[in-house]
């Protein structure tokens, strides 16, 4: 079975954010977050669909195993 590497990372990144991201002040009202106003991130990568992947998976993009570059 095929893990996703990037699972480790995900939860670190959310432990800071929940950390760090519009924590919410006692009164009920929300700071502003840490680094800027607009949270802005861009992420580029390339998912693979992994031939082992089972039949109730395998859905449009992931209907056929492949390489799919990807800017999010």
């Amino acid at each position: 079975m095929n893990t996703c590497p990037f699972t480790a990372m995900a939860d670190q990144i959310s432990d800071i954010c929940a950390k760090t991201f519009q924590k919410i002040q006692p009164d009920g009202s929300c700071c502003l977050r840490t680094f800027h106003t607009p949270l802005v991130a861009n992420l580029e990568g390339e998912p693979e669909t992994y031939a082992s992947l089972t039949d109730q998976y395998r859905r449009g993009l992931f209907a056929e195993p492949g390489n799919y570059p990807v800017t999010a």
